[in-house]
């Protein structure tokens, strides 16, 4: 006795699409035209209909074929049938205004404050129906990705392996945050040796330690701000949120090492200002938007894509 699969596997989906023709056009020279092909081959198929249902399905007359009972009843099923494989087959059009989900993105906590709220209110305009979540970069993000957990993540750039893509974002320079009445604010440019008088506040971000492909000053510069973050010192303070570390600068003599990008948001009036370090002025920290190649023909995920890029900020 056959399976129902070894039953279906025979079947032709193409005599469901000439079923349906047939009931629209009501004559057999109708429906071969408008399907191209000859009538003889119409008519083989309508035999072959016969013999699937068990049923002669259409009776012959002078204005054309008339639909049995059966064929009658088959009517809706088989509509419903085509139009499901038509959805699932022939991808509709991506409009963003349709796009409906969850999109998730990890992102260092340092940059989610200047990415996010931009990309969120892009999204309000021309995808609204999208709810977008971020978290910030953990050292699973790369299982998060694969596992569909996490839609992109941005991290340093690096050599993620063939499953995961970049994207260049833009990169980021390091300078120090500070109160504004802090000892160093009146300096142009601060030291590291005078940064190492002061507490300092660590942002936790860690970067890549192993089988990195990033340019070689660009490694000195991760490995000696990473130095910096773990010295011994009682009154050092680490955290993954900004905001609770930026309190503790506003009101301590406590420095930040982090990204510039802060000051779209944070003006001096705050309390709060920056300086460049002057021994990483130059060096600037490349930063990659990280998709997993799952999403790779996913019209959702490549204009989210194109989005973020856009949204990015340059400074």
């Amino acid at each position: 006795m056959q399976t129902i699969e070894q039953q279906l596997s025979k079947v032709d989906i193409n005599l469901l699409i000439v079923f349906q023709v047939l009931m629209q056009k009501g004559s057999v020279t109708k429906a071969a035209d408008h399907l191209f092909i000859s009538q003889p081959a119409m008519s083989g198929k309508l035999q072959h209909l016969r013999e699937l249902f068990d049923d002669p399905l259409f009776v012959r007359t002078p204005q054309g074929v008339t639909p049995t009972p059966k064929a009658m009843q088959l009517l809706a099923p088989v509509n419903a049938i085509l139009a499901q494989l038509s959805t699932l087959i022939l991808q509709p059009v991506f409009t963003p205004e349709q796009a409906v989900g969850d999109i998730s993105i990890q992102i260092p906590d340092s940059f989610s404050i200047a990415l996010i709220p931009a990309l969120y209110r892009r999204l309000r305009r021309s995808a609204p129906q999208l709810k977008l979540t971020s978290d910030n970069t953990t050292e699973q993000h790369l299982d998060l990705l694969a596992r569909g957990r996490a839609d992109f993540s941005v991290y340093v750039a690096d050599d993620y392996g063939s499953d995961f893509m970049t994207y260049a974002l833009g990169t980021s320079s390091t300078v120090c945050w500070m109160r504004s009445d802090h000892p160093l604010e009146g300096n142009d440019t601060v030291a590291i040796d005078d940064v190492l008088k002061y507490p300092l506040a660590e942002l936790t971000f860690s970067p890549p330690t192993s089988g990195s492909h990033l340019p070689t000053e660009t490694i000195k510069l991760l490995m000696e701000i990473n130095a910096l973050h773990h010295l011994d010192a009682a009154s050092k303070v680490g955290s993954t949120q900004l905001l609770t570390l930026l309190s503790i600068v506003l009101e301590t003599d406590t420095l930040l090492l982090g990204a510039p990008y802060l000051s779209r948001f944070i003006s001096p009036q705050y309390g709060l200002t920056y300086r460049p370090v002057a021994e990483y002025i130059d060096l600037r920290i490349p930063f990659v938007l990280i998709q997993h190649r799952r999403t790779e023909t996913s019209p959702v995920h490549s204009w989210l894509r194109e989005q973020i890029i856009d949204c990015w900020p340059q400074v």
